[in-house]
């Protein structure tokens, strides 16, 4: 039986969870920011795309072993890098850039503390998984604010 604590943390972890970007994107589409949403959405794409090439070709297991019968399971049991952290650097360093106020630093500076501590908690990930994720996270970010 899961506790209050354990539930805690694996609904926090979730807001960095593919459907919690993709109606992120929607918001700031409906809300009028459709260049953030474009941007949001490619990074969150491309880093999908980045970890699971990774793990296709570098396998690590979780600290909590999952099974796995086919390579996209096994991509999915794969610790290494961490895509919650990848996504939670994203979402800070693209709202913080679009926004610039003391609020979103606040709210999104938590959510890229928070979500990192939340898989190694869970046992998803690794230390250095996690610094990995948010580093390659902070790269795509910065990359796509540079050049799009």
């Amino acid at each position: 039986m899961e506790t209050i604590i354990e539930t805690f943390w694996r609904d926090l972890t979730s807001i960095c969870s593919w459907p919690v970007c993709v109606f992120i994107v929607c918001l700031l589409w409906i809300f009028g920011n459709s260049k953030l949403s474009l941007i949001l959405l490619a990074c969150v794409v491309i880093s999908h795309l980045l970890a699971s090439a990774i793990r296709v070709f570098y396998f690590k297991e979780r600290p909590k072993k999952q099974k796995y019968k086919n390579l996209v399971e096994k991509i999915d049991a794969s610790s290494f890098p961490s895509v919650h952290s990848m996504r939670a650097a994203i979402l800070l360093v693209l709202f913080v850039d679009a926004y610039r106020n003391i609020f979103v630093i606040a709210v999104f500076g938590a959510l890229a503390l928070l979500i990192p501590i939340s898989r190694y908690i869970l046992k998803k990930h690794y230390v250095s998984d996690i610094f990995w994720g948010f580093l390659f996270g902070i790269i795509i970010s910065l990359l796509f604010i540079y050049f799009f």
